[in-house]
């Protein structure tokens, strides 16, 4: 079974006459002691959500409420919303008609009401017989390097690198100087897929008898790593042969194209490299020194470049900008 959350409820007592009870919609005449005391307390429960009685003629002696603490789970071997409680008699008043065909949906309605326009979603029972599932709050991590449906909304994130769901491969630069990939590939099913953690996150309103809006997450590293691969091979089959590498680590966070670019480069002088770098951060908008500042390979190769003097002070400004300047950086300086 798969878990939800954990629900509070008050449920609205009424003593009649002859030492009887209306719960629900049942009448009990042998109630736990302890529960009748607390019920008939007083106490200010106009905020909290409650399961009133049925309507009676029965006189009543008095009303009450009571706290049932409750666990909801999906059942999907047999496609069904569980509800249960550690206490014997609370489960009773969870079995009840009445909760189960009248109240329950306002419970998850409540717990929906701060999760709109969430689009409907199907999930078989093989789905959950092979991954470990899990609901969460919210999905509210990271956007860098995720792949996203339509169904999920970026105007209130930041980020660098984003991929989407599409019908065919291209690269796209907004306003911002974000930089957006788009894949062939689609699944309505899935709302966001995080590259840097292999998490898949499904949002979306299911109908199991009841209308529950959730955020799903679990693992599949096997689609993961086949989308990774097929992000590579169109960025390789479609972006212009300067500009590859460099995608291909915007995309991948992989430093071996970094590390493979400038060894191809290294064979310029350091000027001739130092000014590549600015035209392909003013051509591409994407800021590229950090990563090739903190890595140990890259800046190695840029050190066998820098021969004078005014070059060396020029690297090791860079480095001090973007990173630390090493007792490896200063050897690698001595022997350039």
């Amino acid at each position: 079974m798969l878990f939800i959350y954990n629900q509070n409820i008050l449920v609205e007592i009424k003593e009649l006459e002859k030492n009887h009870f209306l719960i629900g919609d049942t009448i009990y005449d042998n109630l736990p002691q302890s529960l009748i005391d607390d019920a008939f307390n007083l106490s200010n429960w106009n905020r909290a959500l409650k399961f009133k009685t049925i309507e009676t003629t029965t006189k009543i002696l008095k009303n009450g409420f009571f706290i049932i603490k409750f666990e909801v789970y999906y059942d999907y071997a047999n496609s069904k919303i569980v509800t249960i409680s550690k206490n014997q008699f609370h489960q009773k008043v969870l079995e009840q008609n009445l909760f189960k065909n009248d109240f329950l949906q306002t419970v998850f309605d409540f717990r929906n009401r701060n999760k709109q326009n969430y689009q409907t979603k199907t999930l078989q029972q093989n789905f959950f017989d092979k991954n470990f599932v899990e609901v969460i709050n919210e999905i509210n991590l990271d956007l860098n390097r995720c792949l996203i449906n339509d169904d999920f909304e970026t105007k209130n994130n930041k980020f660098k690198v984003l991929f989407k769901m599409g019908t065919k491969f291209k690269i796209e630069q907004n306003e911002l100087s974000q930089t957006i990939y788009t894949l062939p590939f689609s699944d309505s099913n899935l709302t966001l897929i995080d590259f840097k953690t292999n998490k898949i996150y499904i949002k979306g309103q299911f109908s199991w008898k009841y209308n529950l809006n959730l955020d799903l997450v679990y693992e599949d590293k096997i689609l993961i790593n086949d989308l990774k691969t097929l992000l590579v091979n169109n960025i390789v089959e479609h972006t212009d042969v300067k500009f590859k590498n460099w995608h291909l680590f915007n995309a991948t966070y992989d430093p071996k194209y970094l590390v493979d670019e400038i060894a191809f480069l290294s064979t310029n002088n350091f000027d001739v490299i130092n000014n590549y770098l600015k035209a392909l951060f003013n051509e591409m908008r994407i800021n590229f020194y950090s990563s090739l500042y903190q890595n140990q390979e890259v800046k190695n190769a840029l050190a066998l470049t820098a021969k004078t003097p005014e070059e060396k002070t020029t690297l090791i400004t860079e480095i001090n900008r973007y990173s630390v300047f090493t007792t490896l950086d200063k050897n690698s300086l001595k022997h350039s």
